[in-house]
């Protein structure tokens, strides 16, 4: 099957991949943080989970860690994606290159 449409969902301890067409869970990742906010980046799937301790990190369900974690300062309050950028809403708003995941000025 070339695509599979796969629901995503947090209950404060795990991180779990669906598979809507069966029902099945594809993906149950142990987390670690207690994230506060949760969005995906439509362009590529991923998943990112921001806690409040600062900390954005992104998961795919095909690895058990995060594959990237970004200390954005304070406790992170939303998550917006838009094109190559991610947005972090903490006690400020920050831009940030989703390639070198470095702040924009």
């Amino acid at each position: 099957m070339p695509f599979h449409f796969l629901l995503a969902s947090y209950d404060q301890k795990r991180l779990r991949y669906y598979d809507t067409t069966t029902g099945h869970v594809i993906a149950d990742h142990v987390a670690r943080n207690p994230y506060t906010v949760m969005r995906q980046n439509r362009a590529n799937a991923i998943v990112a989970m921001g806690s409040s301790k600062g900390v954005v990190e992104w998961w795919t369900p095909g690895s058990g860690i995060p594959g990237v974690k970004v200390f954005v300062g304070s406790a992170v309050k939303d998550i917006a994606f838009y094109k190559g950028y991610m947005v972090t809403a903490a006690e400020t708003v920050k831009v940030w290159d989703s390639r070198m995941l470095k702040v924009l000025h």
